[in-house]
């Protein structure tokens, strides 16, 4: 059974110094729209950015016109 949610959005964190991560995702389409500076394991801090699509569908559609060619 597959769940749809039709308008609902979607974000994820991801570490700054991540930059093929973030890449990847902006060709997917998702927009950085927040920066933190959060505790990292062991002391000091790490930079993150919260990357979001406003509506899974954008997701979806932009890996069903990727599924042929590499995202990376």
């Amino acid at each position: 059974m597959r769940m749809h949610y039709a308008g609902e959005g979607l974000y994820l964190w991801v570490y700054e110094l991540n930059t093929r991560t973030r890449a990847y995702y902006e060709r997917l389409g998702a927009q950085p729209i927040e920066r933190a500076v959060i505790p990292a394991p062991g002391g000091g801090t790490v930079a993150e950015w919260r990357y979001a699509w406003p509506d899974v569908e954008l997701l979806h559609a932009a890996t069903q016109a990727s599924s042929s060619k590499s995202l990376f």
